[in-house]
């Protein structure tokens, strides 16, 4: 039992450090992408409306590039999303019963 218990701690953890850089250099290359869009749809777009869509495409790529640089936060998020779709599933298979 320790064995496997310890071959699945070895296996998760070359899993998720991999998949952190995978998602870090993902949402830094997204998030730069919105923000160049962002820039010129500014420059393209006229009064209001450029300023608006600028300020649209901006923020989505600070964000992204924020979740980048914290990429467990996206993790965590997908794990407890997982985690309470696995209880509502359940929960509704006892319901069933």
């Amino acid at each position: 039992m320790v064995s496997i218990l310890t071959a699945v701690g070895v296996i998760i953890g070359a899993i998720v450090p991999n998949l952190k850089n995978g998602l870090a250099t993902l949402g830094r290359g997204m998030g730069n992408g919105l923000k160049a869009i962002g820039k010129k749809l500014g420059q393209i777009l006229p009064g209001m409306l450029g300023a608006t869509a600028s300020f649209v495409f901006r923020t989505a790529g600070e964000v992204l590039r924020f979740l980048a640089k914290h990429a467990w936060l996206l993790i965590v998020a997908v794990v407890i999303l997982l985690l309470n779709s696995l209880k509502r599933s359940r929960a509704k298979f006892k319901i069933e019963e």
